[in-house]
């Protein structure tokens, strides 16, 4: 049976075959919200590193796939072209062997960062180094960007499963989580908080899909 601790101190709940607690209403006013857009539509302009590199790109990548693996965004204060084409050859084959954001089972599919520095390669595969990289959340693209490195995922068409607004120190999202695989599978939905520290929140959350004879 696993815990879940609503940050706001109201109560914590617990979770087994349904979700309990003291409070079983799922409760936020979507009409603050705006709808979070697919990865591929994030303006990367608005991403900062914590550290200046010369280029560098989010990546997607199924495990045992030839290079290169698939560009969902890129950054920099030189464009990839400029790096020359030695190094970009070299920068195109090198791969993560794992990496954050892991989805696409029974497969293994996952998301990890590759940066260029004074023609040294940099790579962000963890979690930890997601944080790392993005540092200060400035920007709601930061935000999306870490939920999504934590396996989070969300409905680009309605901002019931999928939306995000500004508030005091950070963003709140509407996002889904897929947290049991087989019998059941379930979805449950929540609203995080994501503070410009890059500290994830889960304030409120609940069942959403479930099924309890299917497999992934």
């Amino acid at each position: 049976m696993n815990a879940h601790v609503r940050f706001n101190g109201l109560c914590i709940a617990w979770l087994s075959a349904t979700l309990l607690g003291c409070d079983s209403s799922f409760e936020v006013d979507l009409a603050d919200f705006e709808q979070l857009p697919a990865l591929e539509g994030l303006d990367y302009s608005r991403v900062v590193p914590s550290d200046s590199l010369d280029y560098w790109e989010y990546r997607f990548a199924f495990f045992g796939s030839a290079p290169p693996d698939s560009v969902i965004g890129s950054g920099g204060w030189r464009t990839k072209d400029s790096l020359g084409s030695g190094l970009i050859a070299s920068f195109d084959s090198t791969q993560a062997e794992t990496g954050f954001g892991i989805q696409c089972l029974p497969g293994y599919c996952f998301k990890y960062i590759l940066g260029v520095s004074d023609n040294q390669f940099l790579m962000w595969a963890t979690q930890e180094e997601l944080g790392d990289f993005l540092g200060t959340i400035d920007s709601r693209e930061e935000a999306i960007i870490l939920v999504d490195g934590f396996r989070y995922h969300w409905n680009t068409v309605d901002k019931a499963e999928g939306g995000i607004r500004d508030v005091e120190d950070g963003f709140e999202l509407v996002v889904l989580k897929t947290v049991e695989f087989c019998a059941p599978v379930q979805t449950n939905r929540y609203v995080l908080h994501v503070s410009t520290s890059g500290v994830i929140t889960e304030l409120q959350e609940e069942v959403r899909y479930k099924d309890e004879s299917a497999c992934i």
